[in-house]
């Protein structure tokens, strides 16, 4: 139940708003309203409280605006989706004092705050936010410095969990919050000083698989004249197309390969020269993209997996006595066309966990051109680098049985490649 000062708790908040609409510019939260919490529910959102003050005074600092001195933003790994963080509050007295109560979607999220190098600085954290149950408590945040609006002080100390005596009553119905302090990152130190593995899983989810791939141009009498030719397998594949001076394509999910061909062969015309020329392409096209199914499947990489992860028995039994269990997930592989036109590598992003400890890896495409719709158009700052570059290749090369799976191997390659870093920072 919450106190005697909560009973007007929404009452204040439109007292509140309308308070901080006449000031400019504002400094502290809004506060959260019925239809927020509503929204939030019937979203599966969590509530997560945070708060953010000064080390030596105690006193609120803003960080959720556009007239904060110090922003705080948050990224959910899952899906990129970016947004800011403390803009709202329980209460506009606890808001005042630093106190934020901002609902977001479960997940791992990566926080920042301030401009520059957060991470170099120190000014960089991940929390998770569980699905189900109560608002989650990612701790308070010092700022371990005299900070000022007019000269803000980017020093921020360890998040630390206040008594629950000194947290601000949430709004009534809501049941405690449960503590997951955030953890201050650096790429650097997550994949370094990792316990021995007793074990290694990994495994690849369906949805991780995108392709990066022009089906329409691919298709298309001006796609394919000149630049595709076959005679017993196909020698020469391009698939590029321009748009107002930048490349642009379709992205699609697992199995994406034959469904998108497909689909852009029903969306053709039913009839004419362009017709029948899209309708040769498809069934030219089809045992290559069958194959390419196949070699994406998660049963078809996860086999892969236990060979190429299986710790001896000997290395077992040497660290059996500080040894954890490791599991690798493969979070996305991208068919991405390179910065050479018609050249194709495999872009793979991994999540690596053990008790208490969690690391990201990308084997990336340098330089690869931008292509709307993609999630992750480029390495995201919680990504540590493991394996060098990916290797680009003619399309082409992907779908001849001689070349073997090499989308089968460019993942076991990134996922063993970065195990090799965690084993190497130990």
């Amino acid at each position: 139940m919450r106190s005697r000062r909560h009973g007007s708790f929404f009452h204040a908040g439109l007292v509140a708003t309308a308070a901080l609409a006449a000031c400019a510019p504002p400094r502290v939260p809004v506060e959260l309203t019925p239809h927020d919490l509503q929204r939030a529910s019937s979203r599966g959102e969590v509530l997560v409280l945070a708060r953010f003050h000064r080390a030596d005074t105690g006193e609120g600092i803003f960080v959720g605006g556009q007239t904060a001195s110090v922003p705080a933003m948050v990224t959910r790994m899952e899906d990129g989706r970016t947004q800011r963080f403390g803009t709202t509050t329980a209460w506009s007295p606890a808001g005042a004092r630093g106190w934020v109560l901002q609902a977001l979607p479960p997940g791992s999220w990566y926080m920042t705050l301030g401009g520059g190098n957060q991470q170099n600085d120190g000014r960089a954290f991940t929390f998770m936010v569980p699905a189900g149950g109560g608002p989650a408590y990612v701790g308070s945040f010092p700022f371990d410095c005299p900070y000022t609006v007019a000269q803000p002080c980017q020093a921020i100390g360890t998040p630390r969990a206040e008594p629950a005596a000194e947290r601000p009553a949430l709004p009534e119905g809501t049941s405690p919050a449960t503590t997951r302090l955030a953890v201050r990152f650096d790429r650097r130190s997550a994949a370094a000083g990792w316990p021995a593995p007793s074990s290694i899983t990994a495994g690849i989810n369906s949805v991780a698989v995108q392709s990066a791939i022009n089906w329409e141009d691919l298709v298309s009498r001006a796609g394919s004249r000149g630049m595709m030719y076959i005679a017993g397998g196909f020698a020469r594949i391009g698939a590029s197309a321009v748009e107002g001076g930048r490349e642009v394509g379709i992205i699609v999910g697992a199995p994406f390969f034959a469904a998108a061909l497909g689909s852009v062969a029903i969306g053709a015309l039913a009839a004419g020269a362009e017709g029948l020329h899209t309708a040769v392409v498809v069934r030219e096209w089809q045992p290559c993209l069958e194959g390419l199914n196949a070699q994406t499947a998660p049963a078809a990489i996860g086999a892969r997996f236990a060979e190429a992860l299986a710790l001896p028995a000997a290395s077992r039994r040497a660290t059996a006595g500080g040894a954890a269990p490791w599991t690798a997930e493969v979070t996305r592989v991208v068919l991405r066309r390179c910065n050479e036109a018609g050249q194709y590598g495999v872009e793979v992003a991994t999540r690596w966990t053990a008790p208490g400890r969690e690391a990201r890896f990308l084997r990336d495409i340098p330089n690869a051109p931008d292509l709307r719709g993609l999630v992750f158009p480029d390495r995201m700052p919680w990504e540590a680098e493991a394996g060098g570059p990916a290797t680009c290749r003619p399309l082409a090369e992907y779908c001849q049985a001689q070349a073997g799976a090499l989308v089968t191997d460019a993942v076991v390659e990134a996922v063993t490649a970065a195990r090799d870093a965690l084993l190497a920072g130990r």
